[in-house]
């Protein structure tokens, strides 16, 4: 599962290549002030206390970005809420019962022919995936694909540019995979309101979550378990196969105007 803590292995990637010459620094952010932060949010099971240990590692990884003139292309900061996700869903019991895993890389989007004439898959990457890994027999060919049931794009700040480019990309792997519910999670958000308003009807989004107000706001916990519980109920829904009558069959939830 290490695999899966992408700010772990954000850290000791710099640490192997010396980025910026801050081995030492690095070495010791990990063990003083990583290490311990993974070790008790991995343990604790109040999402209380996990979004506590969230707010307090984000102040001292924002102190250590700014005293060594970390950038913001190099992905410390932005991978940390991407390993929070795993935190968060770990224990679900889906995860285990249904031998799922978790992917950012190679999420299935569709086939299409090769210059070969061969069926090539084609591959999207997200921030966060809960999935399937299978390999697909056609004539042939064996091809491994990983099918999502939850996507997740994961951001620091959203801008009318990233926010284009996330529901490109989302309404990619729905066309691929239907069923799949797909979100935008994200510390702050600064597109305005009038473009998320008009944009709600026809987005492949099924939800958007903003977890501070402002730069300066700690991570909202009332939005943490919010996002939670849509994502624990929605991967549990997305598995029921079986229509039940009387009642809903769409079982969509009405949606305020």
């Amino acid at each position: 599962m290490d695999s899966y803590y992408y700010h772990k292995q954000n850290i000791l990637n710099k640490i192997n290549i010396d980025y910026k010459g801050l081995k030492n620094q690095l070495q010791q952010f990990y063990e003083d002030k990583y290490r311990p932060f993974h070790e008790q949010v991995r343990a604790n099971t109040s999402l209380q206390n996990k979004v506590f240990l969230l707010n307090a590692y984000y102040a001292e990884a924002e102190a250590f970005e700014q005293q060594y003139k970390i950038t913001s292309q190099s992905k410390f900061r932005s991978t940390i809420l991407e390993e929070f996700n795993v935190y968060l869903f770990k224990d679900l019991p889906e995860i285990k019962e249904l031998n799922l895993d978790f992917f950012n890389k190679g999420i299935y989007a569709g086939l299409k022919l090769d210059h070969k004439g061969q069926i090539a898959v084609i591959t999207k990457d997200v921030d966060f995936c809960i999935g399937k890994r299978f390999v697909l027999t056609l004539g042939r060919q064996h091809l491994e694909i990983i099918i999502p049931l939850v996507a997740v794009e994961v951001k620091t700040y959203l801008d009318a540019t990233m926010y284009n480019e996330v529901q490109f990309a989302m309404q990619t792997i729905k066309n691929a995979t239907p069923n799949v519910r797909t979100y935008l999670l994200m510390e702050r958000n600064e597109v305005k309101a009038d473009k998320i308003i008009a944009s709600k009807t026809d987005s492949p989004l099924d939800e958007i979550f903003v977890l501070r107000g402002t730069k300066e706001l700690p991570i909202d916990e009332a939005t943490v378990n919010d996002y939670y519980l849509e994502i624990s109920t929605a991967l549990s829904t997305n598995l029921e196969a079986e229509l039940k009558v009387p009642g809903r069959l769409f079982n969509r939830a009405a949606k305020p105007c």
